[in-house]
């Protein structure tokens, strides 16, 4: 990474927009430049621009906020930075800016705007300031801490890797170099090993936890699932002939209701048709009125159009009579709205004149009288409130001089109580710190007393509690050399060898042949189940082939009964059709039978009936109806069988297919057992078939007893081991008891002699306090005799020597009080006087006004008066405004009047035409209402009614006569079908009499009882079943799982072996382990380079790491023998020259990931002498020469001479801002 060109404005004292472009001359001849210039110019702004174009933050301020910016130059509401820099030949522009609002520099602050731009197409990459950090990082492999420490070393960070602490000298190379990696391979090694061991450990819970059953178990359970079977199959058919039986029962008795109920319907049906007998009696009497009724209803229209018109005559009678009396008024209203106008206008105009002669004179007058009382009014204000004010002041400096004058009285008394304090009272400051130093003093000495007593406490304690160590020393010696010699005999006791030996061939057995007592019990189990599963396979194919034949018959029996029904419903169908044949020829019947000569047919009309009974013999029809609920019935048994039929064909299939099901899964379950004994005895060398059940339990019972002798051997050398390690632990308690026991009584030696030195030291410096104190207390007295001061002991002597400071410092206070009183006394009466002064002349002047304006006050009274006997309060464009108003109302009175009286004019002539209309039509609707009864009155006279009373009473409307007619019809099919139902249920009665079930004599209670204990049966059947096979199906599951966890678990103890080493090597849980093993070559790698540095700087010293830690660092000086010296204890020119070497090196190390091409170097020279600032400066020029830009910013003379590339930062003088010159 490479810095191309730099662009700023306006941040700190580089006010205005500035641009470096390190591509021309002179940085493009000269690659070493230095950034020279006052303190505060503002030298370091410029790597805080880099910084904060790259980064958006710097090292002095770190990042900047939205709220908060330091940077920008005081006085302007914008600031940017700008970076061109490349990376791998191309070259990216880094910008970053921040404004305040309105562009003004009052302004609150806005957010920052970033941007990340690729200079070759100006295409952008980033707008967002977490965006443009990330593709920045990614594109240089440098965060900000990482390009702080390898491009730009800012002030103070010069030493910042030399003088770091290990923890954090090891984040930093983490961050440099990135071997964080390492750290992580570690804690994931770490995890997974972990999670290894926890599945490892779950497995072989979860294989602890699988119990099986046995074959006697499994035999068992297979037996008493065959035996519930059978006695399934039994119920099955039980529960089938109880149930049609009750079948039956419920039928017959269903048959038998519905005859009753059909007896019952019919007698209801004749009982209803009764009630229509007197509806035929009305219809017979509307016949002939039906005739008449034309005539009527014409005669009704013609009495009602009579009636109607007579009516509008009379209402337009009315309106004439009225129309008349308005026209007549409302002339009257118009000829008084006339005579009122004419008498207004006389009005108004003398009003006018009035306006004119006196009110608009008097207004003026009283106008000016009110603006010149305005005026006075004015005038006469601010002197009333300046006579207050100063009336205020003359009161308040009256009573401050009062209070002055009494508080000069008290301060002179107080100072008469001590009248020769002025003399004596500055020297009392001295005296007061000369008796707090004797008093500190002679405490002092009283502690060195104390602490002498308390030493020779100390000295006297030591000394017994060295008497009691000596003791428990020689205890302790005893102690070690029993031990020692217990544990001397218990390792050459005899029957220990031979126990050794006997357990050493076990142990081999054990390496050899102790794995394979698992394995031989697991063939155990595998044998087991291999034999359970052969027994079931034969269960399985017995009952398969016991379902396949029963679901055989069951299917030709189906077969048979779906041929047999689709018969029956052909027949059924035939005689549906015959009976809705019957039926029709029934209606046709009863109709034919309702049928009077004359009276018109309810189907066609016709008055003639040629098929009247009277002329034809009734048509005999067979009956069909019996046959076809006969019909129905056996149809319905059929579709009932041939639906259990269905159902049980289901339920075989369904066994059997659970059958096949269950002889698969077991024929697999053998196939994986053989496979796996296959694999399990091939992979341990054991030659056993899976039917040789005698010899693998002969296998098994030698295993077990080899196995047995070896933990009784083990257990035994436990022992021998657990007796010896508490042996051993006992002597190395006893030898680290003594060893204490001595150190202690070294460390009570060492303090006795460390405080005997103490209290003859001690002893010393309290008689030397002890004179110097009685002098200085000599000196002391002798002062304060001279002022006439009793002599006092010294704590005594300080509290009142405190006391009388005080009484000098209140002295001194009263007396600047009293002399600042007497001179604001002087003042405040000077004051007063010129105040009084002022406000005589005031009440003069005030008296005048007043005059003034009591005299404009009357003649404006005079002058309201006056005009308010004239008009009273309205204003003359008010009174001239109602008077237009009042005109304007009379002449819309005369216009609104004059219209009404027209219009009434008009309304007559009209209603006049209208009635001369009326009266031509009712002479004509009473000529046709004549002709309209006469017509009605003859055809009365032919009909054979009397009157109109009894025509009338004859009459029912066309509702009515179809609700009757309706009725009449529906009570005689009614009947019909009554008769029908009855007949069809008394022949179903009889035939299903004639065909009972077996058990259809027993009671339905009873039936229904069997059923329901067979019913609970069955289902516990049903349960038991279930359960059995959930229970065979369960122990299957468990056989599968037991095989898959232990192949599980030989597998992961396997694996679990390998990340054990690993985890052994490398890993940790905060992954130190493996990270801080590459830190250290890191830190290694970059000694090297440092120390090639060093060489070419100084040929002095030489960095190495220590001892103690791989990370920690150490100074050789080879001046001194190669001496090791902490880097802490080197000056301040060392520790630069060391920190400038591990900062190339750094440099060089980051460079060979990141091609860093730039470096910054901000202060640090200062420090070094002459030779040695020459010597930095050649190995600068050699960095240089390696194609990197080097940037030094420094105050040092030396190095403004030996780089004549300069940016040199000027202060313009009194402004506080600096401008950019680049000079060689």
């Amino acid at each position: 990474m490479k810095i191309v060109t730099l662009r700023l404005k306006n941040l700190n004292s580089l006010r205005g927009e500035w641009f470096i472009d390190f591509r021309l001359s002179p940085f493009s001849d000269n690659g070493l430049f230095a950034i020279t210039g006052e303190t505060g110019a503002g030298k370091t702004t410029l790597l805080d621009a880099i910084c904060l174009a790259l980064y958006h933050q710097t090292p002095r301020l770190g990042a900047i906020s939205p709220t908060q910016n330091q940077l920008m130059t005081r006085g302007t509401s914008d600031c940017m930075a700008e970076v061109e820099f490349e990376i791998k030949g191309e070259t990216w522009r880094a910008f970053w800016s921040q404004n305040r609002a309105r562009n003004d520099h009052r302004g609150k602050l806005q957010p920052p705007k970033v941007e990340l731009a690729r200079c070759a197409d100006n295409k952008i990459f980033a707008d967002k300031v977490s965006d443009k950090l990330k593709t920045i990082e990614t594109l240089s492999g440098l965060n900000f801490q990482r390009f702080t420490r390898s491009m730009m070393l800012s002030q103070g960070q010069f030493a910042a890797f030399l003088n770091a602490p290990v923890s954090e000298r090891a984040e930093l190379l983490e961050e440099l170099t990135g071997t964080d990696i390492y750290g992580r391979l570690s804690q994931q090694v770490y995890e997974r090993h972990k999670q290894y061991k926890i599945e490892l450990d779950q497995l072989q819970a979860k294989l602890s936890g699988v119990t099986l059953l046995n074959d006697s178990q499994r035999e068992a359970l297979f037996q008493q699932r065959k035996e519930l079977a059978q006695e399934r199959d039994a119920l099955q058919q039980q529960l089938e002939q109880l149930h049609n039986a009750l079948n039956w029962q419920h039928y017959h008795l269903q048959l038998v209701q519905q005859v009753t109920d059909s007896q019952q319907a019919l007698v209801t049906t004749q009982q209803q048709a009764e009630t229509v007998a007197p509806l035929r009696e009305q219809l017979a009497a509307y016949q002939p009125a039906a005739q008449l009724l034309p005539f009527w209803q014409a005669l009704e229209q013609s009495i009602h159009r009579l009636a109607a018109t007579r009516a509008q005559q009379s209402t337009l009678q009315q309106q004439v009579e009225h129309t008349e009396q308005q026209i007549q008024s409302r002339y009257q209203a118009w000829q008084n709205t006339v005579q009122a106008e004419q008498q207004f206008h006389v009005h108004q105009q003398q009003q006018q004149q009035l306006l004119v002669e006196q009110i608009i004179p008097l207004d003026e007058r009283i106008k000016q009288l009110t603006q010149q009382q305005q005026e006075l009014a004015q005038q006469q204000r601010p002197l009333q409130q300046t006579y207050q004010q100063t009336a205020q002041q003359l009161s308040l400096l009256t009573q401050q001089a009062d209070t002055q004058q009494q508080r000069l009285r008290v301060i002179e008394d107080w100072q008469q109580r001590y009248p020769t304090l002025s003399e004596w009272g500055p020297e009392l400051g001295g005296w007061q710190h000369t008796a707090a130093q004797l008093l500190r003093e002679e405490n002092a000495y009283q502690a060195m007393v104390k602490q002498l007593e308390q030493r020779k406490s100390t000295l006297h304690s030591l000394s017994r509690t060295r008497s009691g160590q000596q003791q428990q020393i020689d205890n302790a010696q005893r102690l070690v050399t029993e031990s020692e010699s217990a544990l001397t005999a218990f390792l050459q006791h005899p029957l220990a060898q031979e126990e050794a030996s006997a357990f050493a061939a076990l142990t081999q057995w054990h390496q050899q042949q102790g794995r394979l007592t698992p394995c031989y019990q697991q063939l155990i189990r595998y044998s087991d189940q291999w034999q359970t599963q052969r027994v079931a396979a034969e269960q399985a194919q017995q009952a398969l082939t016991r379902s396949e034949q029963q679901l055989i018959s069951l299917q030709q029996q189906q077969h048979r009964y779906a041929q047999q029904l689709e018969t029956e419903t052909a027949h059924l169908n035939a005689l549906e059709k015959l009976c809705v044949l019957e039926q029709q020829v029934a209606d046709l019947q009863r109709l034919r039978e309702s049928l009077q000569q004359g009276e018109p047919c309810a189907v066609c009309g016709s008055t003639s009936h040629p098929g009247h009974p009277e002329r034809s013999a009734t048509v005999q029809t067979s009956n069909h109806f019996p046959a076809r609920d006969q019909q129905r019935e056996a149809v319905d048994r059929l579709r009932q069988a041939l639906t259990r039929l269905e159902a049980d064909c289901h339920n075989s299939q369904r066994e059997a297919q659970q059958q096949r099901q269950l002889l698969d899964q077991v024929e697999a379950r053998i196939s994986d057992l053989r496979s796996t004994w296959q694999h399990e005895t091939a992979q341990q060398g054991i030659s056993l078939s899976l039917e040789d059940r005698e010899g693998l339990e002969q296998a098994y019972t030698q295993q077990q007893d080899f196995q047995q002798r070896y933990q009784q051997a083990l257990e035994q050398q436990q022992r021998r081991h657990a007796e010896r390690a508490q042996l051993e632990k006992i002597v190395h308690q006893h030898q680290q008891d003594l060893q204490q026991q001595q150190q202690a009584a070294a460390l009570t030696d060492q303090h006795s002699r460390s405080e005997q030195q103490q209290l003859d030291t001690l002893s010393q410096q309290a008689q030397t306090a002890q004179e110097a104190l009685q002098q200085a207390l000599k000196v002391l007295l002798q002062h304060l005799a001279q002022h006439q001061l009793s002599p006092l002991p010294i704590a005594q002597l300080a509290e009142t020597l405190t006391e009388y400071q005080q009484i000098w410092r209140e002295y001194q206070a009263r007396q600047k009080e009293r002399l600042a009183g007497e001179t604001a006394l002087h003042t405040l009466t000077e004051r007063l006087a010129s105040l009084q002064r002022e406000q005589t002349q005031r009440e003069t002047e005030i008296h005048q006004r007043q005059q003034q304006l009591l005299a404009g006050e009357s003649a404006l009274q005079q002058c309201r008066a006056e005009r308010q006997a004239l008009v009273g309060e309205q204003s003359v464009s008010a009174l001239r405004q109602a008077l237009e108003e009042r005109a304007a109302q009379y002449r819309l009175d005369e216009q609104q009047h004059r219209q009404l009286w027209q219009s009434c004019k008009d309304q007559q002539q009209q209603t006049h035409g209208e009635m001369r209309q009326i009266i031509t039509q009712l002479e004509s609707l009473v000529t046709q209402h004549q002709h309209t009864e006469q017509q009605f009155a003859e055809a009365l006279q032919a009909s054979r009614f009397s009157d109109q009373q009894q025509f009338l009473a004859a009459l029912l409307p066309e509702s009515v006569v179809k609700d009757y007619q309706h009725k009449i019809d529906q009570a005689a099919q009614q009947i019909d079908r009554a008769k029908t139902r009855l007949q069809q249920s008394e022949q179903a009665v009889t035939q299903h009499s004639q065909t009972p079930p077996p058990l259809a004599d027993e009671t339905g209670e009873t039936l229904a009882a069997q059923r329901h204990q067979q019913q609970e049966r069955y289902q516990q059947v049903l349960v038991q079943q279930g359960e059995v096979a959930q229970q065979l199906q369960a122990d299957d599951t468990l056989t599968q799982q037991q095989s898959s966890l232990i192949a599980m678990i030989t597998e992961r103890q396997a694996h679990l072996a390998n990340w054990d080493h690993l985890n052994d090597l490398i890993g940790s849980a905060s992954g130190d382990k493996f990270r801080r093993f590459a830190q250290g070559l890191t830190l290694e790698n970059l000694v090297w380079l440092a120390n090639q540095q060093l060489e070419r700087l100084h040929g002095r010293y030489r960095l190495q790491r220590t001892d103690r830690d791989l990370l920690e660092l150490q100074v050789v000086d080879q001046w001194q023998a190669d001496e090791c010296r902490d880097t802490k204890t080197l000056s301040g020119g060392e520790s630069f020259l060391v920190s400038l070497a591990l900062a190339l090196a750094l440099s060089d190390l980051m460079s060979e990931k990141n091609h860093i091409d730039s470096l910054f170097l901000d202060e640090g020279f200062g420090t070094l002498d002459a030779a040695t600032l020459d010597t930095a400066l050649d190995a600068l020029d050699t960095l240089n020469a390696s194609g990197k830009m080097i940037g030094v910013i420094s105050h040092v003379e030396a190095m403004k001479d030996r780089i004549p590339v300069q940016i040199n930062v000027r202060k313009v003088n009194g402004l506080g801002f600096s401008s950019l010159v680049i000079r060689q």
